[in-house]
């Protein structure tokens, strides 16, 4: 989230305002930074948000794949949108605004989705579909509900 926000601020103050070679390098080696974070967490932000239980960790390729799935439909049509700004009004500032703007929602909504996360744990909401009490029975360890024990989502 503070990676993408921070992307967001680079692209529209920092590649707005460059005027000269040294402007928009410095932009293309902070903003390079900068970008790994951008598209290397969110599969990390996905683990967050399914929480420390394995019975849900099991779904992190599948919401992984649906956060991509759902991201296609904008990479494919963000390259459309870009040509389009720039013939339409022949500057890349319009581009330069939309990808800024762009990254500065997707933070927003990473946040939003943070800021749920943290409400349910703060209401102890149990992470996962089912609820089962937590027995001493030797047959159980190394199973998600000791797991579950062990990392706090069941009390017991």
């Amino acid at each position: 989230m503070i990676a993408t926000f921070l992307a967001s601020l680079l692209v529209l103050c920092l590649w707005s305002l460059a005027s000269n070679v040294a402007a928009t390098v410095a932009f293309v080696i902070i903003f390079g930074a900068v970008s790994g974070a951008v598209i290397g967490l969110p599969p990390a932000s996905m683990a967050y948000i399914l929480g420390p239980c394995r019975h849900q960790q099991t779904k992190l390729g599948q919401w992984t794949g649906m956060m991509y799935t759902g991201a296609s439909v904008f990479a494919l049509t963000g390259p459309v949108i870009a040509g389009y700004l720039i013939s339409e009004y022949d500057t890349y500032l319009t581009v330069q605004l939309w990808s800024g703007f762009s990254l500065l929602g997707s933070a927003g909504c990473m946040a939003a989705a943070r800021w749920c996360v943290g409400s349910r744990d703060e209401l102890g909401m149990v992470t996962m579909n089912r609820t089962t009490e937590v027995s001493s029975d030797p047959s159980m360890v190394g199973t998600d509900l000791e797991d579950e024990k062990a990392s706090g989502v069941v009390k017991g």
